[in-house]
């Protein structure tokens, strides 16, 4: 979306930290439908059908996502398992391709001090906002999702925004 407002360096930002995130993630094993009570062979009786004991026979159901391209650019590049409690295979499989479309890309968290204003005052959670940094590649600018929202120290007269992206 389009930014609420633009943040600069020396401009409009007082201050601003990175904070550490996960490394981007190459595939996501996504668990589906689970089974409440894990059940094997000697207990089920011969009515059972083979389909209902392998249901049975494992808590989870599985669905993988990989993108091996951004174990290139990122040699790090975590495996991650995810744990549902979605029914089916399709919408297991539609989140876990919405998962790895979000995870696989490098984010950044940062926190940053800016002046109290009307304006900056009215920014919310979910609100999308510009920062420029002439470091951490931000230079030209990027946009980050607030995620957090924290008034300053009376004194100080400022507002800490916490953004993800």
């Amino acid at each position: 979306g389009t930014p609420e407002k633009t943040f600069e360096d020396g401009v409009d930002l007082l201050g601003f930290e990175r904070i550490a995130t996960s490394l981007p993630t190459y595939r996501i094993n996504l668990e589906y439908k689970p089974c409440w009570v894990v059940q094997n062979g000697d207990g089920l009786a011969a009515s059972v059908t083979t389909a209902r004991r392998a249901f049975l026979s494992t808590d989870f159901r599985k669905v993988t996502a990989e993108d091996s391209s951004i174990q290139t650019v990122h040699p790090l590049a975590v495996e991650a398992t995810i744990r549902t409690l979605l029914t089916t295979e399709t919408n297991a499989q539609t989140e876990e391709t919405r998962l790895l479309n979000m995870l696989k890309v490098s984010r950044d968290i940062l926190r940053l001090i800016v002046p109290f204003s009307i304006e900056n005052a009215g920014l919310k959670i979910g609100d999308i906002i510009e920062v420029k940094i002439n470091r951490f590649g931000l230079s030209n600018g990027k946009s980050f999702v607030i995620i957090g929202v924290a008034p300053s120290e009376p004194r100080q007269n400022n507002i800490t925004l916490e953004v993800w992206g």
